[in-house]
């Protein structure tokens, strides 16, 4: 009985994962799409920024927004550029 609940649960897990996957490889995919000129999305992404070679770089170009709000972070526009793409 045991042995069936921890496989449930390894399961679930891997379904989980394997969702999580598509999304992440989803909102990839709209983010290179939208850094298109001529792609109508591109004005939802913030202003370009001039990088300091200093730093590490970064996926993208553009200025990382103030998010004050939890549902601001889970815009999708948002949430790309504080993606690890």
């Amino acid at each position: 009985m045991l042995d069936s609940k921890y496989d449930t649960v390894d399961r679930i897990h891997k379904n989980v994962s394997k969702v999580r996957q598509l999304l992440d490889n989803a909102m990839y995919e709209l983010f290179t799409k939208m850094q298109s000129p001529d792609h109508w999305l591109l004005s939802l992404l913030p202003p370009c920024t001039d990088r300091c070679r200093t730093l590490r770089p970064r996926g993208h170009d553009y200025q990382l927004p103030n998010c004050s709000y939890n549902l601001h972070k889970l815009f999708c526009a948002a949430n790309c550029l504080f993606s690890n793409f």
